[in-house]
Formats: C-alpha cells, sequence, structure tokens
C-alpha cells in the first residue's frame, strides 16, 4: 500500500504517539528510530537562517528576553550539526528550561526548543510531536557552542 505525504504526517502525529504509550515501537521513519532521535534532520535546522536564543527571566515563568540573535551561517550550521546525529530519547527534567532556542527559516517558520537546566542539567525538547513526551541530552561540544555564542 502506497501511503501519500499527507497520511504518513497523520501517522507520525497522531498514530505513533498513541502506540508509544501502549508499548515499544519502532519508529525509523517518523524521526526516532532504535538508534535514537535526530533532532536535526526530523526538525530541517540545516535550513535555518537565523538561531535566537532567549533566556527565562527568573522572576517569570513564561518570559524570556532575548540573550543573542546569530544570523551568522557558519555558527547556526555548527549547531545544528551537532544535533544531527541520533541521540537517545530520555524522560523529561522536572524542570524549566532556562534557555529558549528559537531556529527560523526563511519562510518564517520557527522550530523552538527549550534548553539547559538551572541546575547544570543539559537537555534539549520541545513540544514537537517527534518528542514523544520525552528529551535528548545533546553532546558536551553542542553545550560548548551555545555557551560560545553566548559569551560577550
Amino acid at each position: 500500500m502506497h501511503m501519500g505525504r499527507w497520511e504518513f504526517g497523520l501517522l507520525c502525529r497522531w498514530v505513533v504517539p498513541l502506540l508509544i504509550a501502549a508499548g515499544p515501537v519502532l519508529l525509523a521513519g517518523c524521526g526516532a528510530g532504535p538508534g535514537g532521535l535526530n533532532v536535526a534532520r526530523v526538525a530541517k535546522l540545516s535550513g535555518a537562517v537565523r538561531l535566537e536564543i532567549r533566556e527565562r527571566d527568573e522572576s517569570s515563568l513564561t518570559s524570556y528576553a532575548t540573550r543573542g540573535d546569530v544570523a551568522e551561517q557558519a555558527a547556526i550550521q555548527k549547531a545544528a550539526t551537532l544535533l544531527d546525529r541520533p541521540l537517545p530519547l530520555g524522560p523529561r527534567a522536572r524542570c524549566l528550561g532556562q534557555y529558549q532556542l528559537r531556529f527560523h527559516f526563511a519562510d518564517g517558520k520557527v522550530q523552538e526548543f527549550e534548553y539547559f537546566c538551572q541546575d547544570g542539567t543539559s537537555f534539549l525538547r520541545g513540544d514537537q510531536p517527534f518528542w514523544q513526551g520525552k528529551q535528548i541530552e545533546p553532546s558536551a561540544e553542542f553545550d560548548q557552542a551555545i555557551r560560545s555564542l553566548l559569551a560577550p
């Protein structure tokens, strides 16, 4: 049976999360396979034209202030490349993300992720369906790249 793009998207967004709740399933076609989640591929980060880094305001649970606005393609591609590998999905940390990483695209779309816990735990997660309610732990190189973008 041939499945069109629309049907496949519907399957990945709605049916697969229901199957996950029911038990372990291989999800190779939906971004999370047996090797983990490749965030760069499923979020198409190689097409990003801008990276906005926002830090959570300590006095608010929902307010963020822009700390960095990166338009240099080499820096954006470095961050994307460091996420271009399967990383295992794990349980969500019980903290709010200290940062939001917002990858902007030429067509106006944005892929937004929560990043880093104030207790020093490094994680990356989002509200997109491919996360399956979980998060990944990015590499130390990714953490260093983001820190260097935040440095004055």
